[in-house]
């Protein structure tokens, strides 16, 4: 297969420097390192959940499941994946399992946004540390600051401040233009020109 990759690739397009050169590169690079690398972490952060000291009760991850997906879906306009809960083959109501990558990952992703958002104001109120949730105690807790966390317009309308923020990052030239220098060059005083030869 990789043979006649290369045979279709040279003949048909005539440009025998360029695949030589640059295909092989874009083909494994680009494609490859930043999914692999993505997933290793993923991976290695749900291996990182911790098992239970006796099994969860299912009702409680599952009522943890229902109060994450509302939440996540308070914090954007667009329509994210929701996360299911799949005990699998559970008996008697009980998971001896830990909790799912999905759930586990999404749920130390929360605890890393309170950290950013507002400069961490929040994280004293409503933080909570997955890696120690080892009971249904644990899980309760942890979706009783999930529900409060709804209810705090402030944290909410700061989270999205924050995304916003993120996608006008890249206007400080435009609000850099709005300056009374910019507009008016020729107005510049030979100190102005002076200092603008300098930084050239």
């Amino acid at each position: 297969m990789y043979g006649m990759k290369k045979e279709y690739g040279m003949p048909e397009y005539g440009q025998p420097e360029a695949p030589m050169g640059a295909e092989q590169p874009a083909a494994q690079q680009p494609a490859a390192d930043p999914e692999a690398e993505m997933q290793d972490q993923f991976q290695q952060m749900a291996e990182s959940a911790p098992q239970p000291e006796k099994p969860f009760t299912i009702k409680v991850i599952d009522r943890m499941v229902k109060t994450l997906n509302k939440m996540m879906g308070t914090l954007t306009d667009q329509d994210i994946p929701e996360i299911t809960f799949d005990s699998g083959d559970a008996k008697g109501g009980k998971f001896d399992q830990a909790l799912p990558a999905d759930l586990f990952i999404t749920l130390v992703a929360l605890t890393q946004l309170l950290e950013m958002v507002g400069g961490g104001e929040f994280v004293d109120k409503y933080s909570f540390d997955p890696y120690t949730a080892v009971t249904d105690t644990d899980i309760r807790k942890i979706t009783a600051q999930l529900e409060r966390m709804m209810k705090d317009k402030k944290l909410i309308e700061a989270i999205k401040e924050m995304s916003e923020g993120e996608d006008l990052a890249g206007d400080e030239g435009p609000q850099d233009a709005e300056e009374p220098m910019a507009p008016a060059p020729t107005e510049m005083t030979e100190e102005d020109q002076e200092l603008a030869s300098s930084m050239a």
